[in-house]
């Protein structure tokens, strides 16, 4: 083999290698900033009873995902349940409020969650610009007219990190 042959060799073991540590670099960098759950009682989701999340300092600064997680079963009465979100953010402070009509069903009555007991769903609420440490709480309810709610499960809170195209 000649030595250019060698030598480019090298070179695309190299680069390889280069591009091999980046790509595990960046596949282990956390996107999930905040992930809970909370359940809710058996008996029914009461009209004023709230769904508290407590969210930590987070570690960078960026722009964020905020979506609602819920799970539900066979005895959520409607096609719809609406919420009303709020959320509130020190070191800087900002306050938020949202009302996040989840679609659990077509106006036919077909079901779109997934999942056999427990239907789950996601619904993306909104963008945020957060920085680094900045923390508070995010406060849920859920706003339907009747007193006790059945058939919600649990509600969560999902933040993600928005990572850049590229």
């Amino acid at each position: 083999m000649t030595r250019h042959h060698t030598s480019v060799r090298r070179l695309a073991a190299g680069l390889s290698a280069i591009l091999l540590l980046l790509l595990a670099t960046t596949a282990c960098e956390k996107r999930t900033a905040v992930y809970a759950q909370r359940s809710i009682a058996a008996d029914g989701w009461e009209p004023f009873d709230t769904v508290m999340f407590v969210i930590d300092s987070l570690q960078r600064d960026g722009n964020y995902a905020l979506s609602i997680d819920l799970r539900t079963t066979s005895s959520f009465p409607y096609q719809a349940l609406y919420l009303r979100i709020e959320q509130h953010w020190e070191d800087p402070e900002m306050v938020r409020c949202d009302t996040l009509c989840c679609q659990l069903a077509t106006p036919d009555g077909d079901i779109t969650g997934a999942g056999i007991s427990h239907l789950q769903y996601t619904f993306p609420l909104a963008r945020l610009q957060l920085t680094a440490g900045q923390h508070g709480h995010i406060v849920v309810r859920h706003i339907m007219q009747r007193e006790m709610l059945p058939g919600v499960a649990s509600v969560g809170v999902k933040i993600e990190r928005e990572t850049p195209a590229g």
